[in-house]
């Protein structure tokens, strides 16, 4: 309830620190990253199934998304 409230009213950066601190406490950030990840590799598996042509457009947009999330865990694709 507390992150809804202050959700529909960022007023300024103390609000803000406050949603983003229920949101970490909470687990919905890392499952978000999980999600992120988890999905990143079911795409690169389905693509692989796809026997395209040139697929290395498709797998270099799929990193790309996912570049930032590895950084900021630190993992090294």
């Amino acid at each position: 309830r507390k992150f809804k409230v202050l959700s529909e009213n960022i007023v300024n950066l103390e609000t803000m620190r406050e949603a983003q601190g229920i949101l970490l406490r909470c687990g919905a950030v890392s499952y978000c990253l999980d999600q992120i990840v988890q999905r990143h590799e079911v795409g690169k598996h389905f693509l692989a199934g796809l026997n395209l042509p040139s697929p290395q457009p498709i797998n270099q947009l799929f990193d790309a998304v996912v570049a930032p999330i590895w950084k900021l865990l630190e993992i090294q694709a």
